[in-house]
């Protein structure tokens, strides 16, 4: 099983301390929900679509329904608020995460409109997790809310100052969709959670979500709704990345911004984290083990997370300063650096993708030995994957210039 204890991104997802005084509640929480939320779809033009909204125990806002896209292909739940946003820093929606299904994750557009009714919206996914009802909070910047609405708006950006309705949207994600909605706040300062990981049977189970996050991603991309393309794209990596225990920032997904705003910057962030879930596509496909995630991260996103089950014993054993013998009908073809290979149980992220600069490796060059560095490696005398003559790849080494970290 893919899956030694695997324990998000316009949106970001990590841990940050802030006092909830500070806070601006717009709904939910302790106090509950105001009642005055309500449904319209796609119906209203004609379209198919049927949503409804509920509430638990004045705990969550249920938003459910099913999204038909022929003729229409949305639905969405609002109500009229009275609020000065212009002296924070965004929106902090709390939401309870999907258990997952096999499907795509949701994405929703938040949508504010101010005292001129000029509307605008932000993108976000409701993550994954291994069951349902584990509470995250997705952070939106006010800088993020920069599609417009359907009001022609000749203003450009939203009067802060003086908003005075919200919305949640569902659009284009075909089939049926719940969002549970803990509450909405404006915040001084950023604060999100780590995303929850995900329990995977096995390679296809990641498969399977990756090709239904493009279909999913896809829809919303060809309707104009590319920042909701890239809240799904980045939610299914996240969930990978956390699922194989994965805490911090993948260094394939490091030079991603958190959100994208105009139509350049979008289709930019949106290819960008398309090829990099084909990338961890053409991984599996290359390495069709189901224990090797870990492996396959590595290799695709830069994720420093354990290669193999027995990481954390060889760790325990004090083997990571030691290698490892590959052996092919009992005859060694090559030797593996525990720690190159178990970097989170041997503590080594910090260093792994850097060259070993005490290493060279010695080649004959015109009748002349030769001692090429890292910092001169690869060329067509040492290739990354040429060995030393004690079976160690010279990529085991030369990390940085090899590329080893993806």
């Amino acid at each position: 099983m893919i899956f030694f204890r695997f324990p998000t991104l316009l949106v970001a997802l990590s841990c940050t301390a802030l006092s909830l005084a500070d806070d601006l509640r717009l709904d939910g929480g302790p106090s509950g929900w105001e009642r005055s939320w309500s449904v319209t779809t796609d119906r209203v033009m004609g379209g198919r679509s049927d949503a409804s909204v509920s509430f638990e125990n004045s705990d969550a806002m249920v938003f459910s329904g099913n999204i038909n896209v022929i003729g229409g292909g949305f639905a969405y739940v609002g109500r009229t608020v009275s609020a000065d946003l212009s002296s924070y820093a965004g929106i902090v929606v709390e939401v309870e995460a999907e258990g997952w299904d096999e499907r795509a994750p949701l994405a929703l557009n938040l949508q504010l409109e101010d005292g001129r009714r000029c509307s605008f919206s932000a993108a976000f996914a409701v993550p994954l997790a291994k069951q349902s009802g584990e509470i995250v909070n997705a952070f939106l910047p006010l800088g993020a809310f920069d599609k417009g609405g359907r009001w022609n708006c000749s203003y450009g950006k939203l009067d802060m100052s003086s908003i005075r309705a919200m919305r949640f949207y569902v659009l284009y994600q075909e089939g049926r969709f719940e969002a549970r909605i803990r509450s909405v706040s404006a915040v001084e300062a950023p604060r999100s959670s780590p995303t929850p990981a995900v329990s995977f049977a096995s390679r296809k189970d990641v498969e399977t979500l990756l090709i239904n996050s493009i279909e999913s991603g896809e829809r919303t991309y060809d309707a104009q709704y590319r920042d909701l393309c890239i809240a799904i794209y980045r939610s299914a990596l996240d969930s990978l990345a956390a699922s194989a225990g994965f805490s911090g920032t993948c260094s394939g997904m490091a030079d991603f911004p958190e959100y994208a705003v105009g139509y350049d910057a979008e289709r930019t962030l949106g290819s960008g984290l398309r090829v990099v879930i084909n990338d961890v596509l053409a991984a599996l496909s290359e390495n069709p083990k189901d224990d090797v995630l870990g492996l396959v991260l590595d290799e695709a996103m830069g994720c420093c997370v354990d290669e193999m089950k027995k990481c954390p014993n060889l760790a325990k054993k004090g083997r990571c300063d030691g290698w490892m013998s590959m052996k092919k009908e009992g005859v060694v073809t090559k030797r593996l650096s525990v720690k190159n290979h178990c970097p989170k149980s041997c503590g080594y992220c910090a260093d792994r993708c850097g060259d070993d600069t005490s290493f060279f490796m010695r080649k004959t060059v015109k009748e002349k030995t030769r001692k090429f560095k890292c910092t001169k490696i690869p060329n067509k005398h040492v290739r990354c994957n040429d060995m030393t003559p004690k079976k160690q790849m010279v990529r085991e080494f030369c990390r940085e210039s090899c590329n080893f970290c993806g």
